[in-house]
């Protein structure tokens, strides 16, 4: 055996390989036996907050005097295995930066990935598990940034040096604290390491098929690079003023704001895209991906850094990062903290009296077997029992076997516990009480003196210590209670540090809560926000539009992007109205509401009424379907020689071999246009069609609070595998995100189809839709408590006051709405499942066939 080096994927250029190489074999002075892996761009995305250039897989063979070690402090730590994905951050290369309290700094800026970080440990861990083979639980992934820079340091997860050399990265794991360096724990077995490089080309070979481009992608990027280089007016107002991009469904509002997103990467720039939908953040990462694939870049064109992610995720992330969501869920932590507390005693002392029975002085792991039987079959309370338990498993874990120290270990596991409870706590309430928390977040980054005062944080210290790595610099004098200064200095460069220099984009803008539009533009500042908006048939979230014209109680005066004024527009229908009112398209100064002068801060820029997307026999039906429900989307679509096709299925219980038939057409259709099996066909589901006729009640787990302030019920009912997977899954790969706990899904490759609910197909498209049970679906939300409330504010201040829209009216425009939003998915063809001919779309539907359409088939 010997070192071997492998190389995957051309070169990265930020590794001198001869050199690397060199120093692997010189570096490890004590160990014969080693295998070095680099597999450069990593073609899938594991995670849509970063992605990996390069992946670096180390390992020794565990065998008699062939070892490697690492000394942190006076530790000694020995390598073993390493999976290390690595993103490169190139953007600071010649910035003085300097490691300071655990972070990298350049002047008040931090540089922190963390949370990208996690989320990109998770994700490898979960494709090599889900994907290629691994056992997912034995996996522990180490990621890594690495700051290309003059000088050299190193903070947890972050690596600063001019090359990625291997002396580099061996000064970061003496460096970052971690100290057990196993990656995979089965490559420590006898024999296992002479077939890690099968496991490794196992991830190669599975990456390349999780990276196939299909033709919908192609197309996207193309366009991208094609415009890319082409003059763009609305570019020029980036960093100058917020771009509001206003259109309906299908006409491109999305692809405008990708377009300007991939200029800025282009132009050096960094940014960060949010939307709602998770699906859609892949889509979006995915798409970014390719193109920057695609691209020729070297150290002398820097491309900026791009990440992607979930609205809600964000704002989760934001509320925590300040200590917000502990400090709510304060009691209930004390609480619980106060119980693990008494029970740790309880257990310490059980501890001590069982080694003075058996008199293990010192004691090993041999020991822990025995203790947690002697624990169970105690007398003890349950719970004390779990906790003993636990405690077994830590100092096993930790090694701490050293019993002086007993009373320390028990401590370190109180502190590991009440970490975890904090997390959890915090979790149930942002969930329960989301608006609150938002208007918290918002309160503590514009009155950090009152947020500090209210919360009486300065008595928080232990509740916050290790949520915020509070340090002494962070206490008073008499080290008891929290310095005010200190405190608020942290939490301001928290905020900060999430501006990255980034222009921030928002889709679907319409449907964000006002709160989040104030933290994102208090975040961002006006000029450096990017977002795209719909009418009022794209509101889905909430039941009133959110108006980007506004910012902190004052009116944002905007005019149209000049250069473009020119262009033909298409008339509005006549009770159409927009989300900005004519008043805010004045290109003067207007005085704001609280007196002050307002700026000329947005340009807004409206797009046609073109489908970009929907074929023309798709969107007749649904400009069909919107005037039924009295919603005004008035649709048109490009000129093309085929105009798709409608399929309408009656058929009430169809078999599954039925189905199988009907969504094997419509996958082979896709495949003949070049999509891939994700491209070409996307399956929608009703929520509740996974339980119905299987028995069971739904049952109220919790309640939440609403944006109003309103109490509301929250029902969980348990699903099980809808009726047609297992027989689809015979010759269909598919993705199933219609689970209860999408938290354990990874992200779904090209060759598998999407199965999900309507509610979770927004801004998703396909070169198929199957709508199952459409009519179901459409009367649930009819029957939703939110219909009687749709629009209510908005009539109140828009074009439709005087419209006197009634309850029923008010009931089928929401549902109209639903049901266009999974619609307009569909790019050639849209298979829609009516269950009931009689139900309110049924009926519209069969009047809808009575007028002779072209390109339909039904089925009887």
């Amino acid at each position: 055996m010997a070192k071997n080096f492998n190389t995957f994927n051309g070169r990265n250029s930020y590794i001198d390989y001869v050199a690397f190489e060199e120093g692997m074999r010189k570096g490890m002075p004590n160990c014969a036996n080693a295998d070095v892996f680099v597999f450069n761009n990593f073609p899938v995305d594991v995670s849509t907050e970063m992605g990996v250039d390069f992946l670096l897989v180390i390992a020794v063979e565990d065998i008699n005097r062939n070892y490697h070690h690492v000394i942190q402090g006076s530790r000694r730590v020995y390598m073993h295995n390493l999976i290390v994905p690595v993103k490169v951050v190139p953007n600071w290369v010649v910035a003085e930066i300097v490691v300071e309290e655990g972070f990298l700094k350049v002047g008040d800026e931090v540089l922190d990935y963390s949370e990208e970080l996690t989320a990109l440990g998770y994700g490898m861990r979960d494709y090599l598990g889900s994907k290629c083979g691994f056992i997912k639980e034995k996996v522990f992934v180490h990621p890594l940034v690495f700051v290309v820079n003059k000088a050299l340091g190193a903070t947890r997860g972050h690596l600063m040096a001019e090359t990625f050399s291997f002396e580099a990265f061996l000064y970061y794991l003496r460096e970052c604290g971690q100290d057990i360096l196993i990656s995979y724990s089965p490559w420590r077995n006898i024999g296992s390491f002479n077939l890690i490089t099968q496991d490794v080309k196992r991830i190669i070979d599975q990456a390349s098929r999780d990276s196939k481009t299909g033709f919908i992608t192609q197309k996207k990027i193309d366009r991208i690079s094609k415009e890319i280089s082409a003059s763009h007016d609305i570019f020029e107002e980036l960093g100058k003023r917020m771009v509001i991009i206003e259109g309906k469904a299908g006409t491109g509002k999305t692809s405008e704001i990708l377009l300007l997103m991939m200029r800025c990467i282009d132009h050096g720039q960094n940014t960060l895209f949010l939307t709602f939908n998770k699906l859609l953040v892949y889509d979006i990462a995915r798409t970014l991906k390719s193109y920057i694939s695609q691209q020729e870049h070297d150290k002398g064109h820097i491309p900026g850094e791009h990440s992607v992610t979930n609205l809600h995720r964000y704002m989760h992330k934001l509320s925590r990062s300040i200590g917000l969501l502990h400090l709510m869920s304060e009691p209930r932590i004390l609480e619980v903290g106060k119980l693990l507390d008494d029970r740790v005693g309880i257990v310490g002392q059980f501890i001590k009296d069982f080694l003075a029975k058996e008199d293990k002085r010192p004691i090993d792991y041999k020991i822990i077997t025995p203790l947690k039987t002697a624990f169970q079959n105690s007398r003890l309370d349950r719970g004390v029992i779990e906790v003993g338990i636990d405690v077994a498993n830590y100092i096993n874990k930790k090694g701490a076997y050293d019993v002086s120290g007993i009373d320390d270990t028990l401590r370190d596991f109180a502190s590991y516990k009440k970490e975890l409870l904090s997390k959890i706590e915090g979790d149930k309430i942002f969930l329960a009480d989301y608006y609150k928390v938002l208007e918290n977040t918002l309160f503590a980054i514009r009155n950090p003196d009152e947020y500090f005062k209210k919360y009486n944080i300065g008595d928080k210290f232990e509740l916050l210590a290790r949520l915020m790595n509070l340090s002494e610099k962070h206490q008073d004098e008499d080290g008891l209670r929290i310095n005010q200064e200190a405190f608020l200095s942290s939490v301001n460069q928290r905020v900060s540090r999430r501006k990255r220099r980034r222009i921030l984009f928002v889709d679907e803008a319409q449907d964000c809560h006002p709160f989040e539009r104030e933290l994102l533009l208090s975040i961002f500042f006006v000029n450096n926000v990017v977002v795209s908006s719909g009418g009022y048939e794209q509101l889905i979230r909430h039941v009133e539009l959110c108006n980007w014209n506004f910012f902190n109680k004052r009116k944002l005066i905007g005019s149209p992007n000049r250069k473009r004024s020119k262009k033909k527009t298409v008339p509005e229908y006549e009770n159409q109205f927009s989300i900005f009112s004519p008043e805010d398209f004045l290109i003067n100064t207007a005085a704001e509401e609280e007196g002050d002068l307002a700026l000329d801060e947005v340009t807004w820029y409206k797009k046609g009424r073109k489908s970009y997307r929907v074929k023309k026999s798709i969107l007749d039906f649904c400009n069909y379907l919107a005037q039924r429900c009295h919603v005004s989307l008035g649709l048109q679509s490009l000129e093309s020689e085929d105009q798709g096709e409608i399929i309408f299925d009656f058929r009430p219980n169809p078999t599954e071999l039925l189905v199988k038939i009907e969504m094997d057409k419509l996958l082979k259709d896709a495949n003949l246009n070049s999509c891939t099996p994700y491209e070409g066909l996307l399956m929608l589901i009703d929520a509740n069609a996974k339980t119905d006729e299987i028995g069971g009640a739904g049952r109220m787990i919790s309640a939440t609070i609403n944006e109003y302030g309103n109490i509301e019920d929250s029902f969980f009912k348990a699903k099980k595998l809808w009726k047609h997977s297992e027989t689809l899954k015979e010759d269909i790969m598919l993705w199933d995100g219609a689970v209860d706990d999408k938290n354990e899904l990874g992200l779904p490759a090209p060759y598998e189809c999407r199965l999900i609910y309507y509610e979770s197909c927004r801004g998703l498209e396909a070169w198929t839709v199957a709508c199952f049970s459409l009519d179901r679906f459409f009367s649930s939300k009819l029957d939703h408590p939110d219909a009687e409330k749709y629009l209510i504010e908005e009539e109140r201040k828009t074009a439709m006051q005087g419209l006197e829209i009634s309850n029923d009216d008010r009931k089928m425009m929401f549902a109209g709405t639903w049901a266009l939003m999974a619609l307009t998915r569909a790019m050639d063809k849209v298979y829609i499942g009516i269950d009931n001919r009689e139900s309110e779309l049924g009926k519209i539907v069969m009047e809808y066939i009575k007028t002779n359409p072209k390109n339909i088939r039904v089925i009887l």
